[in-house]
């Protein structure tokens, strides 16, 4: 699972960090020792905080996160560790999907984050999801319809066959937005519209059988 997740996730470099946000050296040094001192207190989550506003590659929070036990802390950090290596990010947030990460708190951040294209993040996320946690995705079948049309519209019809979790009319009317042909014609044959299915493989010089 996390090592499908590292393949699948886009490879866009760090973001950096806004203009007024760079520390200098001396300042990036001071927050690593602040850190150290936060983490002899016990207070992880302070030095996750200190770390996190590091500059990318300075400090890595993820080696710091499993030393420390302390995952259930960067629940709301996401965007911050995404920031740092996405393709690490979503390979954490699979591989603890079960207990520290839970899809319902894990999406609407995605849903939020500053990539391109829009929503990739969260596509890649909940395609991981998908194969590595099936339950836990199902409640987002309906976002997948649209993120697999917009971004992977190839992956679309194979999902529309394995899942249940979406409403065919809204599937639908999905597929006809992004000029899905086949997806178009398996949803009308799975409504039971097989005369609109075959007219539309025919105008298209489609071939039913393969969308079916």
């Amino acid at each position: 699972c996390t090592a499908g997740a590292r393949a699948a996730a886009s490879e866009a470099p760090p973001a950096p960090a806004p203009e007024g946000e760079r520390l200098s050296p001396a300042e990036s040094a001071l927050t690593e020792v602040l850190a150290l001192l936060a983490v002899s207190r016990r207070e992880v989550g302070v030095a996750l905080d200190l770390l996190l506003s590091l500059p990318a590659g300075q400090a890595d929070v993820f080696v710091f996160l499993s030393q420390q036990g302390a995952h259930a802390l960067a629940l709301h950090r996401l965007l911050d560790l995404a920031r740092l290596s996405w393709p690490r990010t979503l390979a954490l947030l699979l591989a603890r999907s079960y207990s520290s990460f839970p899809p319902t708190a894990v999406v609407p951040q995605l849903e939020a984050a500053p990539c391109e294209p829009p929503a990739l993040w969260l596509h890649e996320y909940l395609h991981g999801l998908l194969e590595c946690n099936p339950a836990a995705a199902a409640p987002f079948a309906p976002r997948q319809v649209e993120l697999y049309a917009a971004l992977a519209p190839q992956q679309l019809l194979p999902f529309l066959r394995s899942s249940s979790g979406y409403e065919p009319e809204a599937a639908l009317d999905v597929a006809k937005e992004h000029g899905l042909v086949d997806a178009q014609i398996y949803l009308l044959a799975q409504q039971g519209a097989a005369r609109a299915a075959l007219s539309l493989a025919m105008g298209d010089g489609r071939d039913l059988g393969a969308a079916l």
